[in-house]
């Protein structure tokens, strides 16, 4: 627990493994700009203190461990540990929250504040690149210091990169803050050289509960994804998968590289075809904790 003139930590946090003690007091020194320096208007929009302080600490223990606990590494952990406790049921409700009462406000700790609102903030980072992303929240916290934010006027200190992707960041982030879960992305076959991608809602088994007391969202659960790819010559490039809409990838695209998509991945039958005969490049098409075989 911190503010402005005492951080406090349980024991364990003090003496417990390494990486896990620098991760909880980079968190909480996070929390001096997010949270103290700019403070979320309402408890509904918490992932603004806690996601950022998520973010920042994966960033500042890579630099601090001097990469021994890499942030790739410390994202997809948690990009795995999100994607587990989501599809065994335990996540049920969005980042951005209705809050009505004081258990709400106690029940808004949770794994959406926490590690699902760090790793879309990562993944909106890459988008519009780190240069930029880093001098949009040196604005931000210069513009809202000593002062409270809320999602729009977070947003408003950004501009989505030029060419084919989303037109605001508003559109681009709302969907992901609000909405419960997390995409399905479905790999089915083109033609003899490409696969189209598609998109649906995840199910964990909990969607009738989810959808009792959750209010249906506007975009209906759909997403604009950016999908991070290694192609043939084993760079790093991603296409957009819009609402509503398909993508075309090489068949020998491996999907999500890094782990660090807000997403599954279910291969088709060729897929898995092409897998099972060796018809690949050296990289294998399926990510084993990501992808639904």
């Amino acid at each position: 627990m911190e503010n402005w003139g005492l951080i406090t930590f349980k024991s364990r946090f003090l003496y417990g493994e390494e990486s896990l003690v620098t991760q909880v007091i980079a968190h909480e020194i996070a929390h001096q700009w997010f949270g103290n320096l700019v403070t979320t208007h309402w408890w509904n929009e918490l992932w603004l203190n806690e996601g950022f302080a998520s973010l920042y600490e994966y960033l500042a223990t890579d630099y601090i461990s001097d990469g021994k606990y890499s942030f790739k590494k410390l994202i997809e952990s948690n990009t795995k540990k999100y994607l587990s406790i989501h599809s065994l049921g335990n996540d049920t409700k969005p980042a951005t929250k209705t809050i009505d009462s004081l258990a709400s406000i106690a029940n808004a700790f949770d794994i959406a504040t926490y590690a699902k609102s760090g790793i879309i903030l990562n993944m909106f980072r890459k988008v519009i690149g780190i240069k930029q992303f880093d001098e949009s929240i040196r604005q931000y916290l210069k513009g809202q210091s000593y002062s409270t934010s809320n999602s729009r006027v977070f947003f408003s200190y950004f501009q989505m990169p030029r060419g084919n992707g989303p037109s605001s960041v508003d559109e681009f982030l709302r969907p992901w803050f609000e909405q419960v879960g997390h995409p399905l992305i479905t790999v089915d076959h083109f033609n003899e050289t490409h696969n189209i991608l598609s998109q649906s809602r995840f199910d964990n088994g909990k969607l009738k509960e989810i959808d009792n007391q959750t209010p249906y969202p506007f975009w209906k659960y759909q997403w604009d994804i950016p999908v991070w790819y290694l192609n043939e010559n084993n760079d790093l490039e991603y296409v957009w998968l819009f609402k509503n809409s398909t993508a075309i990838v090489r068949k020998n695209a491996k999907l999500n590289p890094e782990g660090s998509g807000i997403y599954k991945i279910k291969n088709n039958v060729e897929a898995q075809k092409l897998q099972e005969s060796g018809q690949r490049t050296t990289f294998p098409l399926f990510n084993v904790h990501m992808d639904i075989i």
